[in-house]
């Protein structure tokens, strides 16, 4: 007999400690923890913060992340664009915010368009993504009037899409009339040649005749001419 309610004390002992785990597990464990994950808190507004920091932030709230899409921007590299749920939407403990993150500037290669006309080589930069910042003429005696002489920067460089560049755009050969440069020195009339875009041919001739000054040139003085010609000079050399 005395077995029996022994034996039956013990049951009903570990039963009534069943229970006051069971409450105080249900009280301190389980409550709080549904609780918890039902909870509702406020999402944070993270664009504009690189990807470590957005990161680190939702996880201290209880939150995990993910990064979903990446897209071309003004912003840096891994720098969030967009987040979704919103700043200020309320969600439970655990919810994913889906983060979109930033690729950096998209960059583009400038093409070839010497020899061009400027529609044509307006047409094909903007379809590269690059913008005509100036139009800049220049005279030129290899490349015809209205066609591309050059970009600047130049063809073939990496730049950042919406770049803006020159364009220089012939204007033809430079018309003008030959100057006089018989009694002239050489030094002075290569300079002067150079700004006209003459292709000088120098002859020296043993004559009597001031060394070192030119004595005849062709074409005469007065001639029409432009940038490309060729301009002859005869040079006096002492006997």
């Amino acid at each position: 007999m005395k077995n029996a309610l022994k034996t039956t004390g013990f049951v009903l002992l570990i039963l009534v400690g069943s229970f006051v785990i069971g409450v105080l597990s249900l009280n301190y464990i389980a409550i709080p923890l549904w609780v918890g994950l039902h909870e509702e808190i406020e999402v944070p507004d993270i664009c504009g913060k690189p990807i470590e920091e957005a990161k680190k932030i939702l996880t201290e709230m209880g939150l995990k992340s993910e990064v979903r899409a990446q897209k071309f921007s003004e912003l840096p590299e891994r720098i969030v664009i967009s987040q979704m749920p919103l700043p200020t939407r309320r969600v439970r403990r655990s919810r994913i915010i889906a983060l979109c993150t930033s690729r950096g500037k998209e960059r583009t290669k400038i093409p070839w368009v010497e020899d061009l006309l400027l529609p044509q080589a307006e047409n094909l930069l903007e379809n590269a993504g690059i913008k005509v910042r100036e139009v800049i003429y220049e005279y030129s005696s290899e490349i015809p009037a209205e066609r591309v002489i050059h970009t600047n920067p130049p063809a073939d460089v990496v730049v950042n899409k919406g770049t803006q560049i020159d364009i220089f755009v012939s204007q033809g050969g430079l018309n003008f009339t030959m100057p006089d440069f018989t009694w002239r020195t050489l030094r002075e009339v290569r300079t002067r040649a150079e700004e006209l875009g003459l292709i000088l041919d120098i002859e020296y001739i043993a004559k009597p005749s001031p060394e070192g000054v030119i004595i005849a040139q062709t074409p005469l003085s007065g001639a029409p001419a432009q940038a490309g010609d060729y301009l002859k000079l005869v040079i006096g050399l002492p006997r």
